[in-house]
């Protein structure tokens, strides 16, 4: 490891650059050379802030300076969409209306190929209220817009998408008659026919809901909830079932994820289940498993860091939960049956936590990372190695059942 060699005069400002964030990827510098290069936002020190580009060997350039254009911030991560980079620029205007003098806020989308005259302003995404959460799914760049038009032709804020560097931006309307469907979590899963794109909107009748995008078409569709009588996603416009991230995760040929469902076996109020691990199997919602059923008031056993380890039949779902006896701890998951704690010499491997009383401790996996070999790596309060003090550890889960401390 060591210390990228920038220019003395640049500078990091905690409180506004933050937001701009870091962009790696391989782009075509200035002398169309195609490199691995990262972007990132700093000052000058001449009061300009700007961003940068920087190949790691000492080459650092100016792409975009933020002052020269009245632009206040990058407030969104830049994303890589195939070589291209996209980025959100807030820029703040003056207004004279009425002989009073006022400001107007807007946002510019802008398109990069790696150099400073390459980087320009993509039409028809150049004078929004909102422009946010840039997502590359494939060679397609989605994201959350408002464009502000108002009356008959209002959209609202709504998915927008450019296919192609050199295509015109185009507007999905999920939601009609202008009052927007608020559209976030994209994300994209593989088909037979292409790419299908999920995400979660924000109906008219304050429902957030989930949708997806079929391969080569304009027109989303609601993805189809649970039967009545089995367990559904709540439908509730004062509870947002995915109000924590989904955890939008490919696995086993399904999408897997996390929200907040009901069920008919539930006796909690509503028959709420909390937040359980669900997947959408032949195009329904379908449950996997409620890992915490009734146990406390506590109800949910909150699945995340979906992590998929290996490939074909022998793929394992891996993800953290708590069911209410035994903490948050490590779990896995075939595509059969129900999850299952890891276990090693049939004692679950990180539940070994316990304090004086008895009382079992969770282990809090942290950090979820697979290799191309099938293994698992991850941190997690352990016993040492003289199983007495309780320390963080790095530990494997290899192959399948067994983990080690790395």
């Amino acid at each position: 490891m060591k210390k990228v060699a920038l220019p003395a005069n640049l500078t990091f400002n905690p409180g506004a650059d933050v937001n701009a964030n870091l962009v790696a990827g391989r782009f075509t510098n200035s002398q169309g050379v195609a490199e691995d290069v990262l972007y990132f936002v700093a000052g000058a020190g001449n009061g300009q802030t700007a961003l940068w580009r920087t190949n790691g060997q000492g080459t650092t350039e100016q792409i975009l300076s933020l002052t020269d254009r009245s632009i206040e911030a990058i407030p969104e991560l830049p994303v890589n969409v195939n070589g291209t980079l996209y980025f959100v620029a807030s820029v703040r205007e003056t207004l004279q209306e009425d002989g009073v003098t006022g400001t107007r806020q807007r946002f510019v989308l802008y398109r990069s190929d790696g150099t400073a005259s390459g980087t320009t302003e993509v039409q028809g995404v150049t004078n929004f209220r909102q422009i946010q959460r840039l997502t590359a799914i494939g060679n397609t760049l989605y994201f959350s817009g408002f464009d502000g038009v108002t009356g008959p032709n209002a959209t609202g804020e709504e998915v927008w998408r450019i296919t192609s560097p050199g295509a015109t931006p185009e507007v999905i309307n999920v939601v009609p008659g202008g009052g927007g469907s608020l559209p976030r979590n994209f994300f994209g899963a593989p088909t037979p026919n292409g790419t299908e794109v999920y995400f979660v909107v924000t109906g008219s009748d304050r429902i957030n809901r989930l949708w997806r995008l079929a391969p080569g078409t304009s027109q989303p569709a609601l993805v189809t909830n649970g039967a009545v009588g089995t367990p559904r996603i709540v439908e509730d416009p004062n509870l947002d079932p995915f109000r924590a991230s989904p955890n939008f995760t490919f696995f086993n040929d399904q999408i897997y994820f996390t929200a907040i469902g009901t069920s008919p076996n539930s006796t909690q109020l509503g028959g709420n289940i909390g937040q359980e691990l669900w997947r959408i199997n032949n195009g329904r919602v379908e449950l996997v498993a409620d890992l915490k059923p009734n146990t406390t008031s506590d109800f949910s056993s909150a699945p995340g860091q979906l992590t998929v380890v290996g490939s074909g039949a022998s793929a394992l779902l891996y993800f953290t939960a708590d069911n209410g006896t035994s903490g948050v701890e490590l779990w896995s998951y075939n595509g059969t049956g129900a999850p299952s704690l890891i276990e090693l010499n049939n004692t679950p491997i990180l539940d070994i936590n316990q304090n004086p009383t008895g009382r079992t401790l969770g282990s809090t996996p942290q950090n979820l990372t697979a290799d191309e070999d099938g293994n698992l790596y991850f941190t997690a309060s352990a016993p040492n190695l003289e199983n007495t003090e309780i320390g963080l550890e790095l530990l494997a889960a290899q192959r399948r059942w067994n983990a080690n401390r790395v």
